[in-house]
């Protein structure tokens, strides 16, 4: 099996963790929880729930979708969100390449 490039424009592993942590803390703020609130929840340390909002550790998946089912987050949306920024960004960067390869 090929395994993409760094830098092919596939998400790489910690631009997905920094990316779902984000995702996770701004989640998690919006509930108004503390981290070890969350924590107790999915029963996780505190230190861990912090290093996955700073993208230090990308969670298993069962731990991203008990994270979610405790946030009452559709299921992999978070993941999904991550992802779909990327994709954007890789869209309008290639509309600017093909833009500046017609005006040459």
């Amino acid at each position: 099996m090929d395994y993409p490039q760094p830098g092919s424009g596939v998400l790489e592993t910690r631009q997905l963790a920094e990316r779902l942590g984000r995702h996770v803390r701004l989640a998690r703020e919006m509930k108004g929880w503390t981290q070890t609130r969350l924590a107790e929840l999915i029963d996780r340390e505190q230190e861990t729930i912090s290093q996955y909002e700073r993208g230090l550790r990308l969670p298993p998946l069962d731990v991203i979708l008990a994270i979610e089912e405790s946030l009452g987050v559709e299921p992999l949306l978070l993941i999904r969100r991550a992802v779909e920024r990327k994709r954007k960004r890789l869209v309008r960067r290639q509309a600017i390449v093909q833009d500046e390869g017609k005006s040459a």
